[in-house]
């Protein structure tokens, strides 16, 4: 789909990235279940 040359590198940084704001985004979704409940 993408060509290998610069996309594939902005994709490994979007990924590393993303990573860490994932795992707070589910933490914070969690709480806010636990604290629903």
């Amino acid at each position: 789909m993408l060509p290998m040359s610069g996309c594939s590198r902005v994709g490994l940084s979007k990924r590393a990235l993303f990573r860490p704001i994932i795992r707070v985004a589910s933490r914070s979704i969690r709480m806010k279940e636990t604290m629903m409940v």
